[in-house]
């Protein structure tokens, strides 16, 4: 039997539950969407495939690479 490894904790764990604003509308169909949190800007999916327009409120549920899924706060 071999231990269950258990996935590293990186820096962008952080912002798991954070908030933060969109700055560019999230689209999944189009692929687009730009969301800064904490100081730091990045690409944005919506977590349930709703489109969240530029100025809302959003919490980041998971990170995906280098892009946050995030969900309308």
């Amino acid at each position: 039997l071999f231990p269950i490894k258990t996935p590293a904790n990186t820096a962008a764990d952080r912002l798991i539950g954070e908030k933060g604003i969109v700055i560019e509308d999230i689209n999944n169909t189009l692929s687009t969407g730009q969301v800064k949190v904490q100081g730091e800007v990045w690409s944005a999916s919506s977590y349930n495939n709703e489109v969240i327009t530029k100025g809302s409120e959003i919490e980041v549920v998971v990170i995906k690479g280098v892009k946050t899924i995030v969900r309308k706060y």
